[in-house]
């Protein structure tokens, strides 16, 4: 929609996509809710319950299809770490990447712009760098093997 026309307005908008919207996103999906239908239905069901709630939540019907990715992305994180926070800092990478692409390439305007090869390589860059985070976050927090000596008896 309308991008932020100086300073201030691009600090806020920076502040409130970034590091707020986040927080309330991460508390309902792939937290509790995550949590909860992971105990009761397993893994996977967890994994596309809580990420299309992920993707209805944001009241987007046409990035429908993205938020749910990025909701799978974020249950994944979850799964991988264990952490809320660890979705937290995913989310907030997405959307600092996303913000940050759109004020470098997006004139400040109030007019809803059609979908353009911009919006792609955005998503793409976007998608690149969570899921660059994911591999991190699971390859940071995969629990060890030790390998046991055989018992002498």
């Amino acid at each position: 929609e309308a991008m932020p026309t100086g300073t201030l307005a691009t600090a806020l908008t920076i502040l409130t996509v970034v590091v707020v919207a986040p927080h309330p996103d991460v508390l309902t999906s792939p937290g509790p809710l995550h949590r909860l239908a992971s105990l009761h239905w397993g893994t996977w069901p967890a994994v596309i319950v809580s990420s299309l709630i992920f993707g209805q939540i944001h009241n987007e019907p046409w990035y429908l299809l993205g938020l749910v990715g990025i909701g799978v992305v974020l249950a994944l994180v979850y799964e991988a770490t264990g952490s809320v926070l660890a979705c937290w800092v995913t989310h907030m990478v997405h959307n600092g990447v996303s913000l940050g692409m759109m004020l470098l390439t997006d004139p400040a305007t109030t007019e809803t712009i059609p979908i353009a090869t911009t919006d792609v390589i955005i998503s793409a860059g976007s998608l690149v760098f969570v899921v660059l985070l994911f591999v991190y976050l699971f390859r940071a927090h995969r629990p060890t093997r030790t390998m046991e000596s055989p018992d002498q008896g």
